[in-house]
């Protein structure tokens, strides 16, 4: 009785540590993706360009994605009133060139379609509501490039 009680524990124990490192498995793969040298990329200039100028009340998560050159493709956020924002887009060491546009409905508020690689657009709401920034990868060497959104209130 004992034996076969100790063999169930065992099954048991090896069924749950085999579940554990398949989840460690799963979330090393993840890691691993999330943390390419791309996106170190990309998070590094976010904090160089932050520092440069003066950006330091970030309100959102960082938004990142992959663009062919000359592609595009949308980011939607919600924004709240009377509040001032400053968005950022960065990109990685491919890029030379990363353009934005942001636009509440319809309506094109700010753009920044200068020739560089870190965009800067704001916005003071005046009500809450969804706003979309058009994301141009308007210059990429080795396609795709990585990019990076970044949102801030204004101190």
């Amino acid at each position: 009785m004992k034996t076969k009680l100790t063999s169930t524990v065992m099954r048991r124990a090896i069924s749950v540590i085999a579940l554990m490192v398949a989840s460690l498995s799963v979330f090393s793969q993840q890691t691993a993706q999330e943390l390419d040298l791309w996106t170190v990329q990309v998070n590094n200039q976010i904090r160089e360009y932050e520092q440069q100028l003066g950006l330091s009340n970030r309100s959102h998560t960082i938004v990142t994605g992959s663009l062919h050159n000359d592609n595009n493709e949308w980011v939607t956020m919600d924004l709240d009133a009377d509040e001032k924002y400053y968005i950022l887009g960065v990109c990685d060491n491919d890029c030379s060139d990363l353009d934005l546009k942001l636009y509440s409905s319809s309506t094109l508020l700010d753009e920044d379609i200068m020739s560089d690689n870190y965009p800067l657009v704001s916005v003071t709401p005046n009500a809450d509501g969804q706003f979309r920034v058009n994301v141009i990868m308007a210059g990429c060497t080795v396609s795709p490039c990585r990019y990076g959104i970044a949102i801030y209130k204004a101190d």
